[in-house]
């Protein structure tokens, strides 16, 4: 008796929202149909009931229940019609069938076609309160999942739709036309390997300063990265008009040292300025390595010296290279995200130069270079290409 109270308490405090469940009792019995009621409303809950099962199904709009307890044998519509009813219509709602005693054979059908569990009659106290609480127990627990999904779904709208705006604006951040440079041809392609990345190319013109061209790779992916690489994008184009590369990428360098420590960052970074009168490129490799010169011939020239990337060590400078061009000349640069895409073929210059060595333009060259790669499988890295080519054009 004392269990029972306990239990009857317990159902008392269990409410589904701000209300506590209710039950329709379906039994054509008028008796039975009355000490179910009772047994139900001592425990807490809110009780209907239906006279048979076509009662039940006319009411079931109006009434609302969370749970039907119906008897399985009744004229016209049986239990098992409105289970199936229920089902078919997808109402979120528990089923108990009610049985004769000996009548496990219904009860394991009534459980194939969706009952949550049923009830033998004469019901005994004991499995009576078992049967409702492992009932209203997984019902709570199955909308509280159902709640839960479509908090999640809702979230996973909005941070898609947040990330959609967020690539939108990246994509518009990279350069889309390159500058006129007299005797050269400049392209930059940038996939991210997903919504947005941490990989950009960039260019700037200047009257007297030559154009400055740079390709960046910060460590990671996703939005961290992206929110970084703005970082980077703007702090370059901030301090690079008039400053040689070695100056601009020390001072970018010094500048980012906190954010970059801070995220546990790092980023890789080939910048340079080509001026086109000279046909001559000075530049700074911060970690980067993945550039090299191609020349007309086929040959190839790595790009020496290389520094370390931004954000390893503090202050440290860095140490600016030169090279210079001939038509037909292509300064080749690529993110690592090309190397880890086909890891099998070791892309290293020693392997892309025959690949790239009869291409005249730098458009060519670009999407030869796009073309190793597999768009059908997912990028396991953002991926940047940018091609500056020396051509015959106004020399």
């Amino acid at each position: 008796m004392i269990a029972e109270r306990a239990e009857t308490a317990l159902d008392l405090l269990q409410v589904d929202g701000e209300r506590a469940l209710r039950f329709m009792v379906v039994d054509d019995d008028p008796s039975i149909n009355r000490l179910l009621q009772v047994r139900l409303r001592a425990r807490g809950f809110e009780v209907e009931s239906a006279a048979s099962g076509d009662d039940a199904l006319a009411r079931l709009d109006e009434v609302r229940p969370d749970v039907l307890l119906c008897d399985v044998s009744m004229p016209g519509s049986s239990g098992l019609d409105v289970l199936e009813r229920v089902r078919v219509e997808k109402r979120d709602l528990a089923v108990i069938i009610s049985t004769a005693f000996g009548s496990e054979q219904v009860a394991i059908e009534a459980l194939r076609r969706g009952a949550d569990d049923y009830l033998r009659k004469p019901f005994q106290a004991d499995e009576f309160q078992a049967v409702i609480s492992r009932t209203t127990s997984r019902l709570r627990l199955s909308r509280q999942n159902a709640e839960l999904r479509r908090q999640l779904d809702e979230k996973r709208i909005q941070l898609e739709a947040e990330l959609g705006r967020a690539a939108e604006v990246q994509a518009r951040l990279l350069p889309r036309v390159p500058p006129v440079i007299l005797g050269f041809e400049l392209v930059g392609r940038c996939i991210p390997a997903r919504e947005v990345g941490g990989d950009f190319y960039d260019w700037q013109a200047g009257a007297a300063d030559g154009v400055r061209i740079t390709l960046g790779d910060v460590m990671g992916k996703g939005m961290a990265a992206a929110l970084l690489m703005a970082t980077v994008r703007a702090a370059l184009r901030a301090v690079g008009p008039h400053r040689p590369p070695e100056a601009t990428v020390s001072a970018v360098d010094l500048a980012l040292q906190e954010d970059l420590g801070s995220s546990g960052s790092f980023v890789t970074l080939f910048h340079g300025r080509i001026d086109p009168l000279m046909r001559r490129l000075r530049y700074v490799d911060a970690g980067h390595g993945h550039a090299f010169l191609l020349r007309r011939g086929g040959q190839w020239e790595e790009l020496r010296p290389r520094g370390l990337p931004l954000g390893v060590v503090r202050g440290l400078g860095y140490e600016e290279g030169s090279v210079d061009f001939s038509p037909g000349d292509s300064l080749v640069l690529y993110s690592d995200g090309l190397v880890d895409a086909r890891p099998e073929l070791c892309l290293e210059p020693a392997l892309l130069a025959p690949l790239l060595h009869g291409l005249e333009s730098a458009e060519e060259i670009a999407g030869r270079l796009l073309a190793i790669v597999d768009r059908a499988e997912p990028l396991p890295d953002d991926l940047t290409v940018m091609v500056l080519t020396c051509t015959n054009q106004g020399l």
